[in-house]
């Protein structure tokens, strides 16, 4: 990765609503810094655990990919040079700017791991003064995975937003990053936690 260009259209794209993202698109640019080891829980005490998508949600999917959302969430899939895929799922917001949303960027050729990657992102976000926690995970049909949750105050003021990302290397190399958020008092009352949960590697 590492073009420019790509991370404009990037930004461009979520409008400035995925503070996630940005951080790994242009965090993946920087070379390969040092990555600190952090524990991987046994698969029973992970924080997030793959479950598979309620009857009542919508299951979609992208290249290499499926997720289960809510299904009155609405879709919107951008495709970037270097072989990054944007895809996001938006709860209905008519007349208010977007709060609520799970975002699959999939990176078709990284130049870092997914550990390296979070790593940067963490380092990144703590430069900028926000508290963020990381941990692996067990997932399945991955070579390694990544899990950063951190709370973030939009620039001005107004209503702190949680921010979970969940970060999956495929066995060929591939980098899904399942990035969801919503106000921070709001997010355990959403459908996110349960559809991260839902993300999977397809073979």
């Amino acid at each position: 990765m590492g073009e420019r260009s790509s991370i404009g259209l990037a930004r461009t794209a979520i409008a400035g609503t995925l503070t996630a993202t940005l951080a790994l698109l242009t965090g993946c640019a920087s070379g390969t810094p040092e990555t600190p080891a952090v524990p991987t829980p046994a698969p029973e005490d992970q924080p997030l655990q793959p479950t598979e998508p309620p009857l009542d949600y919508r299951r979609v999917s992208g290249a290499g990919f499926r997720l289960g959302v809510p299904s009155s969430y609405e879709e919107v899939i951008t495709a970037f040079p270097n072989g990054v895929t944007v895809s996001q799922w938006r709860a209905p917001h008519p007349g208010e700017a977007l709060s609520t949303a799970i975002t699959v960027v999939r990176e078709a050729a990284p130049t870092q791991s997914a550990e390296q990657q979070a790593a940067a992102l963490v380092r990144r976000l703590r430069d900028e003064d926000v508290d963020a926690a990381r941990v692996g995970l067990t997932w399945p049909g991955a070579r390694s995975a990544q899990f950063v949750v951190w709370q973030e105050a939009p620039r001005g003021g107004g209503e702190a937003r949680r921010i979970e990302q969940l970060m999956v290397q495929a066995n060929d190399g591939v980098i899904f990053s399942v990035v969801a958020f919503a106000p921070d008092a709001l997010f355990e009352t959403t459908d996110l936690p349960r559809s991260s949960s839902t993300f999977s590697v397809m073979s």
